[in-house]
């Protein structure tokens, strides 16, 4: 190899590596320009705090896109309302900013190496096509067009009354792998309009070697309630890694999915702390965007690490409703009330005038995770759904009519428009 060759050579490498280092700061500044991480740590946070400290899993990512989605129907005070929810500063455009990340977070399934790990988002969006009740809601054209091409979010028109609910749960078991079978039953999809879906899949191997170790060995794991059970494990046998050693005597640390573009962190609580409850609510839900950034900063002294830890499979969802505690922590409370301004959602020339105005009703995400010595498997889905405004407080033209000369009247039964009686008024003084 000649002089130039090499020099040639070094260049090449230079170039790529300070891409590479561009493309890795690229990332972290638009995740910081959202509130993704925060938005993960408030809503598990909200969940305990007005629930249950149990076993639980969040997608912040899927409740974002979601989110995103809802965005490109909202006007005025909603919009605003949603820039601030989604986006870490103001001047940010989130058309911008989220599209940009979800390229970096995603990684499809490679078919030659499909034990690499990956992550996949899916969106999209139904309207009721009123086959049933003759009370379509069709979207407006330019909702569709940003929804779709910002997002890949392909609109459904189906029937809700009907066959909806199957088509929705079909699409969230399809994008999950069959891991979320089920987001919606027929009774409650009946009362939405329109619908906004994301799912979130995640699969991946360990980027370090891990073996099983059965029920019956010598690890025990004290539950929250102080019992001592037996559980099935797995264990690291060849990990070299950093801890992250916390103020409060938690550590911290990474496990590797295979691929190295994603990992496992675990925030472990000290061996002296004694209310773990208040712990998990207060710290290990709080502290996760910090721990995550220590975590893969650490440049401490590292370990020949063993790792063990239950192998285990859960279940969990969230619902946010009008006047949820947890709506009001995460700041979506105004989605719920009539004020929203959702005006950019609706074609208003297709839908009848009594679909018009919309609120949304539900957000709910269901969520699954599956850990063992072969790896994970994690989703996620969240709908969004609206309803039609039952007292529209929209601003109307005003209008007096003062009956002050001599009317007709009846009195009708309305669904026959039969008239039971009728009559005039010329003297409201003569009794």
């Amino acid at each position: 190899m000649n002089f130039k060759t090499i020099i040639t050579l070094l260049l090449y490498l230079f170039l790529n590596t300070v891409f590479a280092a561009q493309q890795d700061l690229s990332a972290k500044q638009l995740q910081a320009a959202t509130t993704i991480n925060q938005l993960g740590a408030d809503l598990l946070h909200a969940k305990f705090k007005h629930g249950e400290v149990n076993n639980a899993m969040v997608s912040s990512v899927s409740l974002y896109y979601a989110l995103s989605v809802l965005q490109q129907g909202a006007a005025e005070h909603s919009s605003d309302l949603l820039n601030s929810v989604l986006l870490s500063g103001s001047g940010l455009n989130l058309n911008d900013i989220a599209p940009a990340l979800a390229e970096k977070i995603v990684a499809d399934k490679r078919d030659d190496y499909p034990a690499i790990a990956h992550f996949q988002l899916a969106n999209s969006i139904w309207s009721t096509n009123g086959v049933t009740t003759d009370k379509p809601f069709f979207f407006a054209e330019q909702f569709k067009s940003n929804a779709t091409g910002f997002y890949d979010a392909m609109p459904y028109p189906v029937d809700f009354e009907a066959e909806g609910a199957g088509l929705i749960n079909d699409w969230a078991s399809e994008k999950t792998n069959g891991l979320i079978p089920k987001i919606i039953d027929q009774g409650t999809l009946k009362q939405f309009l329109w619908v906004i879906m994301n799912a979130a899949y995640f699969e991946g191997a360990w980027g370090t070697p891990m073996r099983a170790i059965p029920e019956n060995s010598s690890f025990e794991f004290t539950t929250l309630n102080g019992k001592n059970i037996k559980p099935k494990s797995i264990s690291t046998y060849d990990y070299k890694a950093s801890v992250l050693e916390n103020e409060d005597g938690s550590v911290a640390f990474k496990l590797p999915f295979l691929g190295n573009k994603y990992s496992f962190i675990v925030h472990f609580p000290a061996e002296s702390e004694i209310d773990l409850q208040q712990w998990l609510l207060e710290k290990g839900s709080v502290d996760m965007p910090s721990i995550i950034d220590d975590v893969l900063d650490n440049k401490s002294e590292w370990f020949q690490l063993t790792i063990q830890m239950p192998s285990f499979s859960f279940s969990d969802g969230i619902e946010m409703k009008k006047g949820s505690p947890i709506a009001d922590a995460l700041g979506l409370a105004p989605l719920f009330l009539n004020q929203v301004n959702l005006s950019l959602l609706v074609d208003k020339q297709k839908t009848p005038l009594e679909n018009q105005a919309t609120t949304v009703g539900l957000i709910k995400q269901q969520s699954k995770i599956e850990l063992d010595e072969k790896g994970v498997k994690a989703a996620a889905v969240t709908l969004i759904g609206g309803i039609k405004v039952t007292s529209v407080e929209r601003p109307l033209p005003s209008r007096t009519i003062l009956l002050d000369r001599p009317f007709a009247f009846s009195i009708i039964e309305n669904s026959s428009r039969t008239m039971l009686f009728n009559g005039v008024l010329t003297n409201p003084s003569v009794m």
